[in-house]
């Protein structure tokens, strides 16, 4: 998901913006500076450990701003992964970059991605009256849904038959069924023909194990 985004937030948008993915805020992390050097790490800034605190601050800081200020809307995107890691500490870490950005009229648009500890996180913070975390980094709430039924299934395969959304190799005007399946896709078949076929498979094999909770597979079962 987080690819899909780094990969299409640009083209829906119409214009470059400077996306970063940050990926490496784990729980052992506790002091400021290295939560700097990580951020600047995952941003590929080529001197992240280079000097002490203050600079790195500094460093920090004026890179976003100038990346920022590249575009016309003033925009830096930040995805973090693994977000239910982050401490209360480290949100006020980001607010002070957020709050120092904001005055400089340049925003930056954070998106927290993981599991759901984090929309527990959200409910902690209101409770304790934590607004000014929650305002600039949990305004708006989404989760991410598996496949939960046929058609859910059909839609994942018809992205494999069509190569406007899955081209492969890239710039061949192929999709991924016609390129591993030449002969049927010339045929007329297609994946998605497929989906009831899949889901009854599914079906079958929760009822083998004797799995009793709702349908929901993880994408990422069904694209393995």
């Amino acid at each position: 998901m987080i690819e899909y985004l780094i990969e299409n937030i640009s083209k829906v948008i119409g214009e470059e913006i400077p996306i970063f993915h940050i990926i490496s805020l784990h729980p052992k992390i506790v002091k400021e500076e290295e939560f700097i050097e990580t951020i600047l790490y995952d941003m590929k800034y080529k001197f992240a450990f280079n000097g002490k605190l203050v600079p790195k601050r500094e460093r920090l800081m004026n890179f976003m701003l100038e990346r920022g200020t590249s575009n016309r809307y003033k925009v830096v995107v930040s995805l973090i992964d693994e977000a239910q890691c982050l401490t209360e500490q480290r949100y006020e870490w980001l607010m002070d970059y957020y709050n120092k950005l904001q005055k400089e009229k340049t925003l930056l648009l954070t998106y927290l991605v993981g599991l759901q500890q984090l929309s527990a996180q959200k409910i902690i913070f209101k409770s304790a009256n934590a607004d000014q975390i929650v305002e600039r980094f949990m305004t708006m709430e989404h989760k991410f849904f598996g496949i939960r039924s046929e058609e859910d299934i059909q839609t994942l395969l018809t992205c494999y038959d069509d190569p406007d959304k899955s081209e492969y190799p890239a710039g061949n005007g192929w999709s991924f069924t016609r390129y591993y399946f030449p002969e049927a896709y010339a045929t007329g078949s297609r994946l998605a023909d497929f989906s009831s076929t899949v889901y009854a498979l599914l079906k079958s094999v929760r009822q083998k194990e004797k799995i009793k909770t709702a349908f929901e597979i993880p994408c990422i079962a069904i694209l393995k």
